[in-house]
């Protein structure tokens, strides 16, 4: 039976996270309430999971092609000349 297994967390939960930063080259974007980002015009689809919070897009090797990072993890490539998110 779960319940009966169920056992609470050692680890301490903030109560609020602290400030999201990210450098002075990144391009920073909100996480519109829909789950959205919007570059150069275009909107993109994130997931309503970051809705409200703030993402960075960081230019790659490639011409056009941006990583998306929440914090320091990367969630994916925002390409322009395909126009994804993925």
């Amino acid at each position: 039976m779960p319940a009966a297994r169920y056992q609470p967390s050692r680890r301490a939960y903030p109560e609020r996270l602290p400030a999201i930063e990210y450098g002075p080259a990144d391009l920073v974007r909100k996480v519109r309430g829909y789950g959205h980002i919007k570059y150069q015009g275009r909107e993109y689809h994130l997931g309503a999971a970051f809705a409200g919070l703030p993402v960075a897009l960081r230019p790659t090797t490639i011409d056009g092609s941006f990583a998306v990072y929440f914090c320091q993890h990367k969630l994916g490539v925002l390409d322009l000349n395909q126009n994804k998110l993925s």
